[in-house]
């Protein structure tokens, strides 16, 4: 079974190339890495073709705005009832990924205890409120990276919870989406105001 982070490391350089070598004029559309473990695919049980499951990944890597994700969200819905919870945090992700790209965002990626945004340039008063927000966060300015230190109890951090449970846990999601959202809509606000 191919996941989808399997399906956009695959593809993700021919697609590129196939961008530049036959889009001429067309600016360059950036892709944007999101690493983050949580349970996101299409189950075979759901979504019984390997090429129409492929097909959906290549449709959803390619989605530019939150509608095309939406309607694929109808699509599916309409063919095969309604969405596992793994298909849904696909499509949550898939969401996401379409914001991050409308930002300029190339990395998202959990990497220990920080959530790791790149690139990403920040005001110094984005700076103190992002450290203000989330204790602990790291920005690298001379790299445009921002690390978001976690929080420091949450599901996916409890001793004891089993690493399927913790793949499992969506509040991982939810803190990532809420982190983000505040960051870059306070980002495009100060950039507005200059």
């Amino acid at each position: 079974e191919v996941g989808f982070d399997l399906y956009m490391r695959m593809v993700g350089d021919a697609v590129t190339e196939y961008k530049k070598g036959f889009i001429a004029g067309e600016s360059e559309i950036k892709e944007c890495k999101v690493e983050i473990p949580i349970s996101a695919h299409l189950d075979a049980t759901y979504v019984p073709s390997d090429r129409l499951r492929l097909d959906i990944y290549r449709r959803l890597a390619d989605a530019r705005e939150a509608k095309d994700v939406e309607s694929i969200r109808e699509e599916l819905e309409d063919r095969f009832g309604d969405l596992p919870v793994e298909a849904l945090e696909l499509l949550r992700i898939a969401t996401l990924r379409t914001f991050l790209k409308s930002h300029g965002i190339t990395e998202l990626a959990l990497q220990g205890k920080y959530l790791k945004i790149a690139p990403v340039k920040l005001t110094e008063s984005l700076q103190m409120r992002v450290q203000r927000l989330y204790p602990g966060s790291i920005v690298k300015s001379a790299t445009s990276v921002l690390m978001v230190a976690r929080p420091k109890q949450a599901a996916w951090e409890i001793s004891g919870v089993s690493d399927e449970e913790k793949i499992g846990d969506t509040s991982l999601l939810d803190w990532v989406i809420e982190v983000v959202e505040t960051i870059l809509r306070s980002a495009a606000h100060s950039d507005k105001e200059r």
